[in-house]
Protein backbone atom coordinates (compact mmCIF):
# COMPACT_ATOMS: atom_id res chain seq x y z
CA UNK A 1 0.00 0.00 0.00
CA UNK A 2 2.84 2.40 0.82
CA UNK A 3 4.51 1.66 -2.51
CA UNK A 4 1.34 2.62 -4.37
CA UNK A 5 0.98 5.78 -2.31
CA UNK A 6 4.61 6.68 -3.08
CA UNK A 7 3.96 6.15 -6.78
CA UNK A 8 0.84 8.31 -6.64
CA UNK A 9 2.65 11.18 -4.91
CA UNK A 10 5.45 10.98 -7.46
CA UNK A 11 2.91 11.14 -10.29
CA UNK A 12 1.16 14.11 -8.67
CA UNK A 13 4.48 15.89 -8.22
CA UNK A 14 5.35 15.44 -11.90
CA UNK A 15 1.92 16.72 -12.95
CA UNK A 16 2.32 19.77 -10.74
CA UNK A 17 5.77 20.40 -12.27
CA UNK A 18 4.16 20.41 -15.70
CA UNK A 19 1.59 22.89 -14.40
CA UNK A 20 4.43 25.12 -13.17
CA UNK A 21 6.09 25.06 -16.59
CA UNK A 22 2.83 25.85 -18.40
CA UNK A 23 1.94 28.65 -16.00
CA UNK A 24 5.44 30.15 -16.35
CA UNK A 25 5.10 30.16 -20.14
CA UNK A 26 1.83 32.06 -19.79
CA UNK A 27 3.10 34.47 -17.14
CA UNK A 28 0.59 33.27 -14.55
CA UNK A 29 2.51 33.98 -11.36
CA UNK A 30 -0.28 32.97 -8.98
CA UNK A 31 -0.62 29.53 -10.55
CA UNK A 32 3.17 29.08 -10.56
CA UNK A 33 3.20 29.76 -6.82
CA UNK A 34 0.29 27.42 -6.10
CA UNK A 35 1.66 24.58 -8.25
CA UNK A 36 5.15 25.01 -6.76
CA UNK A 37 3.67 24.56 -3.29
CA UNK A 38 1.95 21.36 -4.45
CA UNK A 39 5.22 20.06 -5.92
CA UNK A 40 6.99 20.68 -2.63
CA UNK A 41 4.28 18.95 -0.59
CA UNK A 42 4.11 15.88 -2.84
CA UNK A 43 7.90 15.58 -2.99
CA UNK A 44 8.15 15.84 0.79
CA UNK A 45 5.49 13.18 1.27
CA UNK A 46 7.13 10.94 -1.34
CA UNK A 47 10.45 11.30 0.46
CA UNK A 48 8.89 10.34 3.79
CA UNK A 49 7.14 7.32 2.28
CA UNK A 50 10.35 6.24 0.60
CA UNK A 51 12.14 6.50 3.91
CA UNK A 52 9.50 4.36 5.61
CA UNK A 53 9.72 1.74 2.87
CA UNK A 54 13.51 1.57 3.16
CA UNK A 55 13.29 1.03 6.91
CA UNK A 56 10.80 -1.80 6.55
CA UNK A 57 13.01 -3.85 4.21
Amino acid sequence: MLSQLLSDHTTASRAALQAVATAEERGDVATVDLATQRVMQHEKTAWMLSSLLQRST
